[in-house]
Formats: C-alpha cells, structure tokens, sequence
C-alpha cells in the first residue's frame, strides 16, 4: 500500500486534540521545522509533533502504534536517507523540545 498524508489523518486530527498548536503542525502550517539537509526536507509528513516530556512520547507512540501509523523520529543525529528523520507521509516526531 502506498503512504500518503491521508492514510495517517486519523491519527494527525487525534494528536491534535491531544497537544497545543505550538507544539502540533500539519505541512501546510509549518514553518518552523528545518532539517540541515536537503533531501529530509523534500519529503512531507502528514504532521508533526513536538513531545517536551516521556509522557507525551509515550501518549504518541501509543496512538501511532495502536493504529500501525508510519511515524519518524528526528533526535538530533544525522542522516541522508530520506524518511529517516522525517517521515514520508506519517508522522515526525520531533524530540527538539526535549
């Protein structure tokens, strides 16, 4: 089956009852998230998220694995590969706040 931001809007719209709007992007209203290469940032999530503490990753996983929910995670370390660090179509978790 193929991703598109559409397959995971069920698990984006419960997210974003869930955290603030500073801490809860969808693409179209991001325009803070930069990622230091090129090829992470032609790929689009279907949103992102912004956890401050252990139980906010844990609320998310929770609701990303309980739906089978593509999901990335950008920590801080570096990598080339597209959808490593931001996922193709699901959703990134963005440990930045942490």
């Amino acid at each position: 089956q193929q991703l598109t931001a559409s397959s995971h809007s069920n698990q984006c719209a419960q997210l974003s009852t869930t955290f603030p709007p500073s801490r809860f992007h969808y693409p179209s209203n991001d325009t803070t998230f930069a990622i230091w290469d090129a090829k992470q940032q032609e790929v689009r999530p279907a949103c992102r998220v912004e956890p401050t503490t252990a139980s906010d990753v844990s609320l998310i996983l929770k609701t990303l694995v309980d739906n089978w929910c593509h999901f990335a995670v950008k920590g801080g370390g570096h990598s080339r590969n597209a959808g490593d660090s931001n996922s193709i179509a699901g959703v990134t978790v963005d440990l930045d706040r942490m």
